[in-house]
């Protein structure tokens, strides 16, 4: 059975957001909210993660999942977009659509066609916990 905290599912969204987040741009787990920051201003928060604290989440954990996610990359992806006035992370004056999917003790998060994405983020592994640090890299 899938059981995440709503915790856990905004710090892995916020490492991954953060990320790719455009300059100047900052993205922050606060509790089980997503913070998005431009220049240390707050431009919106989004409490997307407490669907996992629904009821409804305990009966269909896949789906909420899902939808929490997807829930938090639309929040996200329109903050950006409003400060910067640019499709984010689009070109060419569109704006892909964010999606999510659940493989098992996987979650896959991506931004236009699954089978073409604009934007992949790396998957969130939740057989090994969420809030684990990111391997040391380049």
């Amino acid at each position: 059975m899938l059981h995440v905290s709503s915790r856990d599912l905004a710090a892995a969204l916020a490492r991954r957001l953060d990320d790719v987040a455009p300059t100047r741009i900052t993205v922050r787990a606060d509790d089980s909210n997503l913070a998005v920051l431009h220049d240390g201003q707050v431009l919106g928060i989004s409490g997307a993660p407490a669907i996992l604290e629904t009821a409804e989440a305990l009966h269909e954990p896949a789906e909420n999942l899902e939808t929490a996610v997807r829930a938090a990359l639309s929040a996200v992806q329109d903050y950006i977009a409003e400060a910067t006035t640019e499709p984010w992370p689009g070109t060419g004056g569109r704006q892909p659509n964010p999606d999510a999917r659940v493989e098992a003790n996987t979650v896959l998060m991506w931004f236009g066609p699954e089978g073409d994405p604009v934007l992949s983020l790396p998957p969130i592994d939740l057989a090994t916990g969420i809030t684990a640090p990111r391997a040391p890299g380049p």
